[in-house]
């Protein structure tokens, strides 16, 4: 059965330049989560996975930035192992959502069917607050 494991680990984040070796030089550090989430799965008869992340949170979540995905193919006693790969990317098809997305090939670059898969995740949970200065 595909699962779905959440951790949430606080922590800073550093904005730096746009080649990610230096501090931005006007950012400084500021507070943030990390959720950490890893999941199984396996992809359609099309070679394709989506999931809506939002809706499957255990975790109190704020907007969900800089995620970054890897998945692998997984192989059980009753699959027998073959030359696949899997890719992923995310979108965000409404504010505030975060489709995360898992094709499956074949060793010639077609769309491998059914291609069981594991998944790491790690995004940032930021809260926007109101300035209610001045109010």
């Amino acid at each position: 059965m595909p699962t779905l494991f959440q951790q949430e680990e606080p922590g800073f984040i550093r904005p730096l330049d746009r080649t990610g070796r230096e501090p931005a030089p006007d950012r400084e550090c500021f507070e943030s989560t990390a959720l950490l989430m890893s999941g199984t799965g396996v992809t359609n008869e099309n070679g394709r996975w989506k999931i809506d992340l939002r809706p499957t949170l255990c975790l109190n979540a704020g907007l969900l930035e800089d995620p970054s995905m890897v998945a692998t193919p997984s192989f059980f006693d009753e699959h027998e192992p073959r030359a696949v790969f899997v890719t992923t990317g995310w979108s965000r098809p409404t504010p505030g959502a975060l489709v995360l997305e898992v094709h499956s090939w074949d060793a010639q670059g077609g769309r491998a069917p059914r291609v069981h898969f594991s998944w790491h995740l790690r995004v940032y949970s930021v809260f926007v607050t109101a300035d209610t200065e001045g109010d």
